[in-house]
């Protein structure tokens, strides 16, 4: 049986959400009118789909003045030294016509070729930057740079046409964009890495936001849900002692800002995981009328001719830990390791997956969705584990 790990949306990869200061000029476009850049989605993963059915970055451009605006014949670009990297088709006025106070959405995909606006050129989500440009490819109307960008979080003015630039938690193409939340809580940092330890220590968690309150769990949930019942973590008051293997979750939340990603930290200790019983406490005793079997063969871990090995070998190859609540994966009614036959989306649950190297290398983590893959080894009768 084989657990398969589907990155879709459930959360975060854990990014950065504060960005650096905006640039943003504006100039008279050739015709007397003026546009603006309004707004970008550099991280499109669910937000609104392109007319192809794709999940792409977008531009939305807004006309606030009271006269409509034909932007055919203009260029955008992500390079500056490349002011007529893309420009806007002439061939099509009513779908290039952005109406008094209206906006106009341009996808940044590089596919040029596909059915209607699609820019020659992707935003970069690490931060980049967007001009337009005039028809004569040289006079600046807009420009703006921005920082490095969060999934499903966009970058736009508030109110539209403004000034004023920030992170809008609700991303709106081609309407009016929307401050869902006051600010976004910035990332944790965690005093020890994710990694293999031998002996405990005590572990930080803090957060450059102030004001925030931190929570965390060790049994594999969410410490902060979005679904309006808040935290169900327990509140991070201190240090915590980790004498043993542990998976932390941990988020921080501030009233009316949005929440910290979660983040997950896996310290494992060999010792624990060589030792590990058949039935660990707080554990199902069967997966779906199968006797349960949690540990390391026995046959393998006390044989003379491997049990002095099992150290540098559990170390020769990097490490995957998988965290999820055990009625998620174990329950049987909706566990997937209770229930290995069960296929389709409906049989996908929340998790999160750490890839830890050995030798010290950076390591990852990202939230996900996971489910059984497989085919005739996802029978009992061919495999226990």
């Amino acid at each position: 049986m084989k657990v398969g790990i589907s990155i879709r949306t459930l959360g975060v990869v854990a990014l950065t959400l504060y960005a650096l200061g905006a640039m943003e000029a504006r100039c008279p476009a050739a015709d007397g009118a003026s546009v603006v850049i309004n707004e970008l989605l550099a991280s499109n993963r669910e937000n609104v789909k392109d007319p192809q059915g794709h999940y792409d970055d977008w531009i939305e451009l807004y006309n606030p003045t009271d006269t409509a605006v034909d932007v055919g014949g203009m260029y955008l670009t992500d390079d500056v030294d490349s002011s007529t990297q893309w420009r806007i088709p002439t061939n099509d006025p009513s779908g290039t016509r952005i109406a008094p106070g209206g906006f106009l959405v341009i996808w940044a995909d590089g596919d040029g070729d596909d059915a209607g606006l699609h820019a020659g050129f992707r935003l970069n989500a690490g931060g980049d930057e967007v001009c337009l440009y005039a028809a004569d490819g040289a006079t600046l109307i807009d420009r703006v740079e921005y920082g490095e960008q969060s999934p499903d979080v966009s970058y736009g003015r508030f109110p539209d046409g403004s000034d004023s630039w920030r992170l809008l938690g609700f991303p709106t193409a081609g309407a009016t964009n929307v401050a869902v939340y006051t600010g976004f809580v910035r990332d944790l940092q965690f005093s020890h890495e994710r990694g293999f330890y031998d002996a405990p220590f005590e572990l930080t968690i803090t957060c450059d936001t102030p004001g925030v309150t931190i929570y965390y769990t060790l049994d594999g949930r969410e410490p902060c849900d979005d679904d309006g019942r808040g935290p169900v973590g327990t509140p991070y008051t201190g240090p915590i002692y980790v004498l043993g293997t542990t998976c932390i979750r941990a988020c921080a939340v501030k009233d009316g800002w949005k929440p910290s990603p979660t983040a997950a930290h896996t310290y494992i200790y060999l010792s624990d995981v060589i030792a590990q019983s058949r039935m660990p406490s707080g554990f199902p005793t069967t997966w779906g009328g199968t006797s349960a079997d949690y540990e390391m063969d026995p046959a393998i871990v006390n044989d003379p001719r491997y049990r002095d090995r099992m150290r540098e070998s559990l170390l020769s190859i990097p490490t995957m830990s998988l965290v999820t609540t055990n009625d998620d994966m174990f329950d049987r009614q909706r566990g997937i390791y209770a229930n290995p036959n069960s296929r389709g989306e409906g049989w996908e649950r929340p998790a999160s997956v750490e890839w830890i190297y050995p030798d010290g290398r950076d390591s990852f983590q990202v939230d996900c969705g996971v489910r059984i893959q497989g085919g005739a080894f996802r029978s009992w009768g061919l495999t226990k584990k």
